[in-house]
Order: structure tokens, then C-alpha cells, then sequence
């Protein structure tokens, strides 16, 4: 009866903070044409889509398709309030998440509150987010994959079951693929082959089904009205020490980004390890005020910190149990 009562009040809690990030979701998706651009993609066809060859997210084919048959409206208002909706259930998915893996419920209070803080960080309106904050379709199922995938891992589910979830996590965003980086720090070499081999498997046919863009990755473009053609990690490197707005990423996922390791326990290396990967990546990558990109590192953060050490959910070792002798 306790669990039962536990259960009810994460769900009631986990709905109430889905209506506030429904509403503030959907003044974000208004802000910014490119909410709408990336949404409507589909809207003229597959062909049309196609033509976008040149952008780098266009291989994030399952994103686009759902994204756009979920917030497919006829008016702008009714598209605004579907984006918002977008977002709160699938904060709501991750929230559920965690409640599964979570029996305590102060730690799945505090997973679903960090998850709310960093999205209500990343689409908050007027933080910066290059020239306006703005709402992509592939924000929330990317942490949603990520979420998932992590956490099949520290409860040590079959590995095929877990490369499977991110070949088809590689549909949505490729920032997924990079969890093969865990099993290999803890020297667990099969399953770090088959996670790698799932992610090369899931980009290779994304890249075949929306066609072959001149770029893997994007090292130098957009990164501001006033740079829009610069090498994204040094125009990085430069923001993160000029401190010209209160937003600063050092307050990244409402601050649980740079938090995370001061609660980590020595064993928990690896986790930190790839946390850093994930960083050095999107600072390469990515323009490092764009916070919505940065939502990823939350469920690394969290699994970092040991949240779930109570038995739970732990360091992933993927042995086999082996049977007490008898008598012994």
C-alpha cells in the first residue's frame, strides 16, 4: 500500500510539473521560425525533406516524422500548444522512466525534478539559444533514448536487448550512440562492440534512407548573427569565458551539468568519463548556449552522482550470477 501511495503522489507531482513545461514550451516554440521550420519539415513531402541534404540534422528522420504528425495543426496557435505537448509527454515518458528503475521515492522525486529543471533551462524564453530560444523536435527523444539506454545498461539487461534500443535511438538524435564509450571503460569489451556496432548500424541507415550530407559532423558553422560562419569550438571556448550574459553554461541544465561530479563516489569514474565525452563532443559540435542540446548529460549526471545505489540500479558489470556451491 505504501509503494502504491509513493507511486501515486511521483505520478501527481510528474503531472502537475508536465502542464507548467507544456505552457512554457509552447511561448518558447513561438519565439523562433526555426521551431516551426524543423517540426514542419515533412509538411511538403519526402522529396521536399530530401532537399535538405545540406543540414546536419536531416538524418534525424524519426524525430522529423513524429514530430510533425504529433504537432501537424491548421492554425499557428494550435501548433504552439501541440509543441508544448510534445514536450510534456515526453518529460512525462522520462519521468516514468526513472520511476521504474527508482524504488526509492526520494530518488525518483529528485530525478523527475533535475529532468524539469534542465528542460524549464533549456526552453526558458529570453535565455539565449543563438539568435532566439527555440524548440527542435529531436530535444526530447533525445533525452528520453539516452535515459533509457543508460539506464538498461546500469540494470544490466541483455545487451542485445540494449543495442537494439540504440540502433533505433540513432533515428532520433546520434548523440545516443556514444554510451559504448561505458562498457569499455569498465574493460566489458563485448558489450561496448555491440553498442558500437548498433550506433554505426543505426547512423549508417539513417544516412542511406535521407541520403549522404557533405559532413558527418559540424565543426565549423552558425554560431551567432555576428559569427555566422566560425569553428564552433574555439567561438565555444571564447563565451565560456566571457561571462556577457547572466545565463552563463556554467549553469547548464539548471546547473546539474557542472553539480553532478561533486556528488559522485570514486567508483563511478567511468560515468564521469563519458560525461566528459559528451561535453568535449558538443563543445565541438554544437554552440554551447544552445541549452537544449545539452539535455542529454542529465541521466548521465544523475546515474554519475549514484542516484539509484540503493540496490537498484548500479555500475554496470554484465557477469553472470554464479551459484553458491552447496554446503559452503
Amino acid at each position: 500500500m505504501r509503494t502504491i501511495r509513493e507511486t501515486a503522489g511521483c505520478l501527481l507531482v510528474t503531472a502537475a510539473l508536465a502542464v507548467i513545461l507544456q505552457v512554457i514550451s509552447a511561448q518558447a516554440a513561438s519565439l523562433h521560425h526555426h521551431t516551426y521550420e524543423t517540426f514542419a519539415t515533412l509538411a511538403k513531402g519526402w522529396p521536399a525533406y530530401l532537399s535538405r541534404w545540406d543540414e546536419p540534422w536531416v538524418s534525424r528522420v524519426g524525430s522529423a516524422a513524429l514530430g510533425y504528425w504529433f504537432t501537424d495543426a491548421d492554425t499557428a496557435e494550435g501548433f504552439v500548444l501541440r509543441v508544448g505537448w510534445w514536450v510534456a509527454i515526453w518529460f512525462g515518458a522520462v519521468s516514468l522512466l526513472w520511476m521504474v528503475a527508482l524504488h526509492d521515492w526520494r530518488h525518483r522525486l529528485l530525478a523527475i525534478f533535475v529532468n524539469f529543471a534542465a528542460i524549464c533551462f533549456a526552453y526558458l524564453p529570453a535565455i539565449l539559444g543563438g539568435e532566439a530560444t527555440r524548440v527542435y523536435p529531436w530535444d526530447m527523444p533525445a533525452l528520453f533514448f539516452m535515459t533509457l539506454v543508460l539506464l538498461l545498461i546500469a540494470r544490466r539487461t541483455s545487451v542485445v536487448v540494449t543495442g537494439v534500443i540504440v540502433l533505433l535511438g540513432m533515428f532520433f538524435k546520434e548523440t545516443v550512440g556514444i554510451v559504448f564509450l561505458l562498457p569499455l571503460l569498465h574493460r566489458r569489451y563485448r558489450p561496448a562492440l555491440i553498442f558500437l556496432i548498433a550506433a554505426i548500424v543505426g547512423r549508417l541507415a539513417t544516412k542511406t534512407i535521407t541520403g549522404w550530407q557533405p559532413h558527418f559532423i559540424e565543426l565549423v558553422g552558425y554560431c551567432s548573427p555576428q559569427e555566422p560562419h566560425s569553428l564552433r569550438l574555439w567561438y565555444n571556448l571564447r563565451y565560456l569565458v566571457s561571462f556577457e550574459h547572466p545565463f552563463h553554461p556554467i549553469f547548464t541544465n539548471a546547473g546539474w551539468l557542472v553539480a553532478a561530479p561533486f556528488f559522485m563516489k570514486r567508483d563511478r569514474w567511468p560515468w564521469l568519463a563519458l560525461l566528459g565525452a559528451f561535453v568535449i563532443s558538443t563543445v565541438t559540435c554544437g554552440v554551447i548556449h544552445e541549452y537544449r542540446i545539452w539535455l542529454e548529460a542529465v541521466p548521465i549526471g544523475l546515474l554519475l552522482a549514484g542516484l539509484g545505489t540503493d540496490g537498484h540500479v548500479d555500475l554496470p558489470t554484465w557477469e553472470r550470477t554464479r551459484p553458491v556451491p552447496a554446503g559452503s
